[in-house]
């Protein structure tokens, strides 16, 4: 959760990311349409020779509209019918986030890279039988993650582990973790 509540007209999702909303609707008049869409963004994915989309791939029984990576398309509408009084206010602080002390902690470079039909995380594929990370208990890291070229930007997320983004230079993310409880 953030520290407070941020005003917004357009937020960049990831996959597997989400995001809460919180919609103020007393400014607006019975009757209006509000609709929700996502916009039309470069997807980035550099997947030519067909390592990338999942288009045709399971099984579901019904059959969605095939939308375009990238295009802008409608999610949500909603038509204001009523007026219901409210005069309640957004909360201005929602969490406090302490900033990790870092001090004296080694950083742990990662690279996301793509070969072929692979994601290669410092150059190696996933494999059920092999932990090529291994972290210390109760010790905190900085992991540096670098997108390769040949990929596309990635959105990451640690497994067992309490994270911050302490910095973001386009593809390049620094997390500080904490220290682990396992």
């Amino acid at each position: 959760m953030l520290d407070k509540p941020y005003r917004t007209s357009e937020i960049f999702v990831s996959p597997g990311e989400r995001v809460d909303l919180l919609l103020d609707l007393r400014t607006f008049d019975t009757g209006e349409v509000i609709t929700l869409k996502s916009l039309s963004f470069d997807p980035m994915h550099r997947e030519e020779g067909g390592h990338g989309g999942h288009e045709g791939h399971g099984s579901s029984p019904v059959q969605a509209p095939k939308i375009g990576s990238g295009k802008e398309f409608h999610i949500l509408k909603l038509v204001l019918k009523d007026r219901i009084p409210y005069d309640r206010t957004v909360p201005q602080s929602l969490s406090r986030i302490e900033a990790i002390n870092t001090s004296g902690v080694s950083i742990r470079p990662i690279t996301l890279a793509a070969s072929g039909m692979q994601w290669l995380i410092n150059g190696m594929s996933y494999q059920m039988d092999q932990y090529p990370i291994t972290v210390k208990k109760n010790t905190t890291e900085i992991w540096e993650f670098r997108n390769q070229p040949n990929s596309m930007p990635h959105p990451m997320h640690l497994h067992g582990f309490m994270f911050q983004v302490i910095e973001r230079d386009g593809s390049l993310s620094k997390l500080k973790n904490w220290p682990s409880i396992n």
